[in-house]
């Protein structure tokens, strides 16, 4: 897969994302499923999933969307899906009473990453 579409495919995910983020119900199930069907057939080789946040848990792992987000992210142990928690200022509160995710989470997850990277010709 090269860069540019890559780009692009993470691109439209999030402005999809951004179209319904003012809605208090968050987004919308029928922009979820269509920006998920595009995403899902321009990007048929996916080894890693970040799940960010909330509303991403409820449509990725619906049947455990009402546990807390520390169990959650430290209960999927999953090569190709992470969940973490969305990087929000209104989130500081949960990192200082989670110092084991900078510690321990977000270190394993670069070193998944950069291998990702180095193993995918661009």
């Amino acid at each position: 897969m090269f860069r540019g579409l890559f780009l692009d495919a993470l691109l439209a995910e999030i402005r999809a994302c951004q179209i319904c983020q003012g809605l208090p119900l968050g987004p919308r199930p029928l922009v979820q499923a269509s920006a998920m069907a595009w995403l899902l057939a321009a990007m048929p080789d996916i080894k890693l999933v970040l799940v960010i946040g909330r509303y991403a848990v409820a449509c990725h792992l619906p049947d455990s969307k009402a546990l807390p987000l520390a169990k959650l992210v430290r209960g999927v142990e999953r090569h190709d899906l992470r969940v973490l928690p969305h990087p929000s200022p209104r989130n500081r509160r949960w990192l200082r009473q989670n110092p084991w995710f900078e510690a321990d989470v977000l270190p394993k997850l670069r070193a998944q990453v950069a291998s990702l990277m180095a193993e995918t010709p661009f």
